[in-house]
């Protein structure tokens, strides 16, 4: 039996500031694109895919995987921006060892910046969890080895210390469950590997992670199916990060049950956490995204999917997911900005150039900048490259933000 459905702490927004968002011109919020778009990968041949990005104090960091560039199959590569879109030194291979494909990469920033990817044979056995810094060097995450473990997942504290998720085909008994391993600042395990998910029959796969530097406790989300006729649903599961034990059961995230719920993504904000996902029929068109009970995409036909969020600073949000071609020619890249789950301007589209298929969209947000990067089918040969774009922030000043939890 699951356990049953979690109620998600929801902000409120004050008369103060909703004052000041109906006083805005619309027109002078639609005006926030700093600059056009502009290519991330330096390197053209092939493709480059499935981009990660994060902040930290004076720039953004964004790193994907491209085909070839490392001598074999897929790898990893990164570059550092300024916050005025300014490239820091020449992209970089994360990845020293280079045999096979090196994929599915995430990097999150704090007291760290940590990356995490995927690497085929490498722990002697299909895919493993391998890790880095931007000062290179790599480090194997699984310490179980058999079979397949990927698709990684990575968040740091304040203070630099993080925790690493993933899933692992067949360690659960029951094909895909979800792992983790805690890390100090100086990248030392804390205690072992351990299993994030107790209801083990069927698949558990796709997992997210934050934490919470509020609080001293993160968060673990991952889509799971009991059974392949049963759809797929969003589960979480938190923990105390000092000593690694679980704040109560595993709980059901969505409370709309009919059809799938995948792609899950998790911020953490204040003490609470933003899980957004997209979800089969509930707009009443394909897929939409969802965070709770609300929905974040305001147009609905066709399929909204594989959102992304970034969450602080009480409240302030800004989500970013693909739209198929009903909305742009061959699919997009749209966002919203809100005080919590309200909008304060229109849903936006991040991509310019709009031939091909632009999607796989991640965002981060510092100081007064956000940044969106994606995958675009315009590279100069015609394959897929890293594209992105800056925006002013929307948000009102923090002194003028005084949101309460229900």
């Amino acid at each position: 039996m699951r356990p049953p459905h979690r109620i998600p702490r929801r902000f409120v927004l004050p008369a103060l500031a909703i004052a000041a968002i109906v006083s805005t011109p619309a027109s002078l919020l639609a005006q926030f694109p700093e600059g056009p778009e502009f290519r991330v990968n330096t390197y053209t041949t092939g493709e480059q895919r499935r981009p990660a990005v994060a902040s930290y104090a004076n720039g953004f960091v964004v790193a994907w995987e491209s085909d070839g560039q490392d001598g074999d199959q897929a790898g990893i590569f990164r570059q550092m921006f300024d916050w005025d879109g300014t490239p820091l030194g020449p992209e970089f291979r994360v990845n020293t060892y280079t045999t096979s494909s090196q994929h599915a990469v995430s990097v999150e920033s704090g007291g760290n910046f940590v990356l995490v990817w995927q690497s085929e044979g490498q722990d002697g056995d299909q895919g493993g969890v391998f890790m880095g810094s931007l000062s290179g060097g790599e480090f194997r995450v699984n310490s179980y080895t058999t079979s397949s473990q990927g698709t990684p997942a990575v968040a740091v504290d304040p203070a630099g210390n993080f925790v690493v998720v993933w899933a692992s085909l067949g360690q659960d008994g029951s094909d895909s469950g979800i792992f983790g391993q805690r890390y100090s600042n100086n990248f030392a395990p804390l205690g072992g590997e351990f299993r994030v998910n107790t209801y083990t029959t069927g698949f558990q796969g796709n997992p997210a992670v934050a934490i919470n530097g509020y609080d001293g406790q993160f968060q673990v989300v991952w889509e799971g199916q009991g059974n392949d006729d049963q759809p797929f649903g969003i589960y979480a599961q938190q923990y105390h990060f000092a000593d690694g034990a679980p704040v109560g059961g595993e709980f059901l995230v969505n409370s709309f049950t009919t059809g799938d719920q995948r792609h899950p993504r998790v911020n953490a904000e204040n003490g609470g956490y933003w899980v957004v996902w997209d979800s089969d029929g509930q707009d009443g068109s394909g897929t939409g995204v969802y965070v709770g009970a609300y929905r974040i995409n305001t147009y609905t036909t066709g399929d909204q999917n594989h959102p992304a969020l970034w969450s602080r600073w009480f409240g302030n949000n800004v989500w970013v997911w693909q739209s198929d071609d009903s909305q742009d020619p061959q699919g997009g890249v749209f966002g919203q900005f809100a005080y919590g789950v309200s909008p304060i301007m229109s849903e936006f589209r991040a991509n310019t150039y709009t031939t091909g298929t632009q999607d796989e969209p991640v965002v981060t947000v510092t100081l007064n900048i956000t940044a969106v990067a994606w995958s675009s089918q315009q590279d100069p040969d015609g394959s897929r490259g890293i594209y992105a774009q800056r925006y002013n922030n929307p948000w009102l000043p923090v002194e003028l933000q005084d949101f309460i939890v229900e």
